[in-house]
């Protein structure tokens, strides 16, 4: 009598198969990581938006308060040596007594003088940490970053004011003015909330240098503004009335000609 054994076989992956789910798993990475990064980038461009909303609400609120219903312009220190001349300066930077009023309508965190997709605020608080053994955490430790460690009478922050402010000195002169620099529009940025321009002229925006070619939407150079895979994707304006656009790449449009450079502009 003949006894037949069953005998149980296992199979395991071949290096064939295993390859091939290498291959798959690879292919699936490299389709998820591109679209995480890109969420990453939505969210700060989220983020940022929600800084300028708060940015423009807490000038309205400043206005409010204010006598003349004046939104927060603060003279620049044109006596600084940084700033003797008038066309050294640019909108992004502002008095540091600003900082301050700001502080009492609820722009209460350093941060959100920076724009969130920018390294700006890693390095400036990196350096504070630096100097000062504990982390960038209070508007006056941000006045002191400006007074101690950059050695300034003002502040340079990472987007642009819009608001007009007076220079230092001359009690007529202010800036940004469109009657005394390359602008595109003959419009001045508002001052006041019943000024006609707070819902079409931007009271803030991000920090955007470069040029744009005349005949398309490329730009021929550009630095700051929301960057994606070494692209310019979009850039925020806020305004007095409160509300923020999102510009794409396409539609952004130079705004003033900075007088350092013929074919250098500050967009939005």
């Amino acid at each position: 009598m003949i006894m037949t054994r069953n005998r149980r076989v296992e199979k395991g992956f071949t290096l064939i198969e295993l390859l091939v789910v290498i291959a798959i798993l690879g292919i699936l990475a490299g389709l998820l990581i591109p679209a995480v990064s890109y969420g990453k980038f939505k969210a700060r461009v989220t983020t940022c938006t929600n800084n300028y909303r708060q940015l423009a609400l807490a000038a309205a609120m400043y206005a409010g308060d204010d006598s003349k219903g004046g939104l927060p312009s603060f003279q620049l220190p044109t006596d600084s040596t940084q700033l003797v001349n008038f066309r050294n300066l640019y909108p992004w930077l502002i008095g540091l007594p600003m900082l301050k009023a700001m502080e009492t309508h609820g722009i209460a965190q350093p941060q959100m003088w920076y724009c969130p997709l920018q390294n700006s605020w890693q390095e400036s608080s990196t350096t504070f940490q630096a100097k000062f053994g504990r982390p960038m955490a209070t508007i006056d430790d941000l006045s002191k970053f400006f007074t101690d460690i950059q050695r300034s009478k003002y502040a340079g922050v990472n987007l642009n004011w819009w608001v007009p402010r007076r220079l230092e000195g001359p009690t007529t002169l202010t800036y940004p003015d469109v009657s005394l620099l390359p602008t595109r529009l003959d419009t001045p940025w508002p001052s006041k909330m019943d000024d006609l321009t707070i819902s079409t002229r931007p009271i803030v925006s991000d920090w955007m240098v470069g040029s744009k070619e005349t005949s398309g939407d490329s730009f021929t150079s550009a630095s700051g503004a929301h960057a994606f895979g070494g692209k310019i994707r979009n850039a925020n304006s806020g305004y007095a009335d409160g509300h923020v656009v999102t510009h794409s790449a396409s539609s952004m449009k130079w705004e003033l000609q900075l007088t350092g450079g013929e074919n250098s502009y500050i967009f939005y």
